[in-house]
């Protein structure tokens, strides 16, 4: 029985290990389908977030990642964002945020702005 070569329909190399997922792909293109969903679809469905002091994986349907690359709150364009959410039940009410902006908004989650300003102001008045 003859081995029938087949052609990879994205790239045109020679199939010699046919994938049983695409068998029409070659394995270099198959593998670089998987990353790119892979990596499409944790962004807009998962999330990973602590709960308690546990890491815990959401799942749910998450903002679309700005196509532009930019943070939301400085417009500063960053290779990785970061998802800020405020309500476990809803992930739609988050923001996509670089590593500066998403620390700084745990900070305001937390109140501790209004520490920060309060000791603020009591270092001015010493300081007069």
């Amino acid at each position: 029985m003859r081995v029938k070569n087949r052609i990879c329909k994205k790239c045109g190399a020679t199939i010699e290990n046919r994938n049983p997922h695409y068998p029409q792909w070659c394995r270099k293109c198959f593998n670089e389908y998987a990353r790119y969903y892979n990596k499409k679809y944790y962004r807009t469905r998962i999330l990973t977030t602590n709960i308690q002091g546990k890491k815990v994986c959401l799942r749910g349907n998450k903002r679309p990642y700005p196509k532009n690359g930019k943070c939301e709150i400085c417009k500063t364009f960053y290779k990785h964002l970061a998802y800020h959410h405020w309500d476990i039940k809803n992930l739609l009410k988050g923001l996509w945020t670089c590593n500066m902006c998403n620390q700084m908004c745990d900070k305001v989650d937390k109140f501790l702005h209004i520490v920060y300003l309060k000791l603020k102001e009591i270092t001015n008045k010493k300081a007069v």
